[in-house]
């Protein structure tokens, strides 16, 4: 879904790397702790020239809290990644009352030009 979005905005490859990434971690981690087994996971993108907004809707009343796992631990790094890459995340309540929303947004990458 991304990918056709980005393919169809002038300049949407500038969001390519950082966004896939993003919305991989971001429903990755609806699927993994929702605790929701067999629900729907809602993702939605917003995209301009100067950010792109991910939302992936979830009916888990479950909030994100980002982890300090150990150097060997196999997972726990997800949230931090979001932290380090994205301008700004949060979470809020889903309309209607049952779930919720997590989002992220993000800068396009810079223009390479090249001499």
């Amino acid at each position: 879904m991304l990918r056709g979005l980005l393919a169809s905005v002038p300049d949407g490859d500038r969001y390519a790397e950082v966004g896939e990434l993003l919305t991989s971690e971001l429903v990755g981690n609806a699927v993994l702790h929702s605790g929701m087994p067999g629900r729907l996971i809602w993702v939605s993108f917003e995209v301009n020239a100067a950010r792109l907004r991910i939302e992936v809707h979830d009916a888990s009343d479950r909030l994100p809290v980002p982890q300090r796992p150990g150097l060997t631990a196999d997972c726990g790094r997800g949230l931090l990644l979001v932290d380090a890459l994205a301008t700004e995340w949060g979470y809020r309540p889903r309309e209607g009352g049952v779930g919720k929303v997590v989002w992220c947004e993000c800068e396009p990458a810079p223009v390479v030009v090249k001499l």
